[in-house]
């Protein structure tokens, strides 16, 4: 303890005193340096969930798909991966929970694969609307295929709160 305590006549509720604080001190930063590594995750997380190599979303639109994949993270143990590329979509190998959502705007090509058992408590009946109503038009004329995206993702998460929920569909 004499090596972090200056010489001195210190009394020992001193000595306690500024022992407490230099532990404190101590703890304040590997609190800050815990902080700061998990934001860093964070921050690496909502790149590899959102990746949009054209660079054509903006960042309200990044800002938006990536709390949409924190979310269905948080609530329902999905994780969601989104890539547009100016190249035909591949589909990768996904797990049970993960979705996917692919997007070439140059070849104007949509594809979305829900897991299984994700894509039974939708419905046949919202994944054929959500095929024919939202994605299928995306790249129709004077349409913005980023707006339509950040809709459609909007009417998933819709629904699943609505089945969550137990509300019929």
């Amino acid at each position: 303890m004499s090596r972090f305590m200056p010489k001195g006549d210190y009394s020992p509720k001193e000595k306690v005193l500024r022992g407490l604080a230099l532990v404190g001190i101590f703890g304040l930063v590997i609190w800050a340096f815990w902080e700061h590594t998990g934001q860093t995750m964070r921050k690496i997380k909502d790149t590899q969930a959102v990746f949009d190599a054209t660079g054509s979303m903006d960042k309200k639109q990044l800002a938006f798909v990536r709390g949409f994949a924190r979310s269905l993270k948080a609530e329902y143990g999905l994780e969601f991966r989104m890539q547009v590329k100016n190249e035909p979509v591949v589909e990768p190998k996904l797990d049970a929970k993960t979705v996917f959502l692919g997007i070439d705007p140059a070849g104007q090509q949509v594809v979305v694969k829900f897991p299984p058992l994700l894509s039974n408590s939708l419905g046949a009946d919202f994944l054929k609307r959500l095929q024919t109503d939202y994605l299928s038009t995306l790249f129709a004329d004077g349409a913005d295929w980023r707006e339509g995206i950040t809709f459609a993702l909007a009417v998933v998460w819709e629904r699943l709160t609505e089945i969550h929920g137990g509300k019929n569909g």
